[in-house]
């Protein structure tokens, strides 16, 4: 008896979704429980020549990989910004990113996340964040893309929950609370730290003191930090060492005018709207302030 896993394409995927649209029940569904927008992991994936060519030119370039992202409002449009921090993402292993609330920093980590695991295999990925919610959220934020991409570039999913999803070539995310034991068992290719300075500065050295060397100790392994500002605490140490490099991380930074549509009359109103200026450095201007 043969166990060869049976194929899926492109053009049976649509012949199962045409089964669908007509109220049909399938006997085996390429689908995710269900969700036409992922793919299970019970099914090959069979390439034509042409999903073969726009792959490989998708894993040479994440802005074209990001060009097959559709949400909402269509296709998305990535920043000048978020090009260039994609760009550092795949060419520095250590990245720090000091940027403003709201520039979309989330959803820029995201699809690195998602890149990193369609263009890999046996590699995992942890996401760190100062609290469950924003991890489950940026979770979400990498479910959304995942089901955005075309067939071709959907990872097949093993398992999937609220803070973690596995993945037929091996790759795995997992998004975490920060705590003092978050690294504690894990081989990680990828250590992600999102809200990095609203993570409490013991938690935060005990965390790094476990992950960085093993980190730094591994050719191809990756550290991402990312935050706004919050006083003068690990965060602005790291980023300020970075910049004047006395330390591995290269460092970026997105400020309120780099975001498209915020002008001095934009700054003026959210002055008025948050009350103050000194509020508004906090949460816009990248700066340090002393609480």
């Amino acid at each position: 008896m043969s166990t060869e896993t049976p194929k899926i394409s492109a053009s049976l995927i649509n012949e199962a979704l045409l089964e669908i649209s007509i109220g049909n029940s399938l006997k085996d569904s390429p689908f995710f429980r269900n969700n036409i927008n992922l793919l299970n992991s019970k099914f090959l994936y069979s390439y034509t020549d042409e999903e073969i060519e726009e792959f490989i030119r998708c894993k040479n370039n994440i802005s074209r990989f990001a060009s097959h992202i559709s949400l909402n409002k269509g296709k998305i449009s990535l920043r000048s910004y978020q090009e260039n921090l994609l760009t550092s993402f795949s060419n520095y292993n250590f990245n720090i990113n000091m940027t403003c609330r709201q520039s979309g920093m989330s959803f820029i980590l995201a699809i690195h996340i998602v890149n990193s695991i369609v263009f890999n295999t046996d590699h995992t990925i942890l996401l760190i964040s100062n609290n469950l919610d924003s991890s489950i959220e940026l979770i979400n934020k990498i479910k959304q893309i995942l089901e955005s991409l075309p067939y071709f570039l959907k990872p097949q999913i093993v398992s999937m929950d609220k803070t973690s999803i596995k993945f037929n070539n091996g790759c795995r995310i997992i998004s975490k609370a920060a705590s003092p034991d978050s690294i504690a068992g894990y081989r990680v290719h990828q250590f992600i730290i999102d809200n990095a300075a609203y993570i409490t500065p013991k938690v935060f050295e005990k965390m790094t003191q476990i992950a960085f060397p093993s980190m730094f100790a591994v050719e191809d392994s990756k550290v991402i930090i990312n935050s706004t500002p919050n006083g003068y605490n690990h965060f602005y140490k790291l980023y300020t060492d970075a910049i004047s490099k006395k330390n591995s991380f290269n460092p970026t930074r997105v400020d309120w005018f780099d975001v498209p549509g915020r002008d001095e009359d934009w700054m003026k109103r959210e002055i008025a709207n948050l009350g103050s200026i000194e509020a508004f450095n906090q949460e816009y201007g990248n700066c340090f302030i002393s609480k």
